[in-house]
């Protein structure tokens, strides 16, 4: 007669809810600064980060042989390299990755580029 709660405890709400006041903040020693904007749940399938890319910089080259990129374009401009052929993306403009396509970001604008990033499967431990 014990509850299945007992067992199974789905996260709080509150926890479930990112207030853009109070970023997770990921520390890689990067000159690009990521924010978590995902959340801690069970069996999670994604990742969502938001990302501030300084002028000039260039993410490298990924290649996953399982997996899906999606970028969004909030601020700035970005240039990206999907296999050879390459795409400049502004603000509002997205994009959406196979990830067995090698694919790369620069910012080759004067200002920094914003974007979110969703990716699958998961490349984050939870937090």
């Amino acid at each position: 007669e014990t509850d299945i709660h007992y067992f199974l405890t789905p996260p709080p709400a509150a926890s479930l809810v990112h207030r853009g006041d109070d970023p997770v903040s990921l520390e890689l020693h990067s000159p690009v600064t990521y924010a978590r904007i995902d959340s801690d749940i069970r069996n999670q399938q994604m990742n969502a980060l938001l990302m501030e890319i300084p002028a000039g910089i260039s993410l490298p080259v990924v290649h996953r042989e399982v997996g899906e990129d999606f970028f969004y374009v909030l601020e700035g401009t970005v240039d990206t390299t999907i296999g050879e052929k390459e795409f400049t993306l502004g603000a509002g403009d997205s994009v959406h990755i196979n990830t067995q396509l090698d694919h790369s970001i620069v910012n080759s604008g004067k200002t920094t580029a914003r974007l979110i990033w969703v990716g699958t499967p998961p490349i984050l431990p939870s937090s």
